[in-house]
């Protein structure tokens, strides 16, 4: 088998359905902090490196934990019966 097949197949068996039931959350996290990588630096050059690497960071993961917040909010609003 040669790498590139191994690394396909590990892939594919992460992002099973199966395995999506059981570690979704595992799954929310890990695509939180993919998209916190994406967002600090639009962050750190927004403000003018005038704060330091790891305020940006912060700054991007506290925004992406409100807006992951409100919209988790909005829905228990909206269908209650869910919960």
């Amino acid at each position: 088998m040669s790498r590139f097949q191994y690394i396909w197949q590990t892939f594919a068996e992460t992002f099973s359905e199966s395995t999506r039931r059981r570690h979704f959350s595992t799954l929310q996290i890990l695509l939180v902090m993919c998209l916190n990588l994406a967002l600090a630096p639009a962050v750190l050059a927004a403000t003018g490196a005038q704060i330091s690497r790891s305020q940006a960071y912060s700054i991007a993961a506290l925004g992406l934990l409100t807006f992951g917040l409100g919209a988790y909010l909005v829905f228990v609003i909206f269908q209650p019966e869910k919960f």
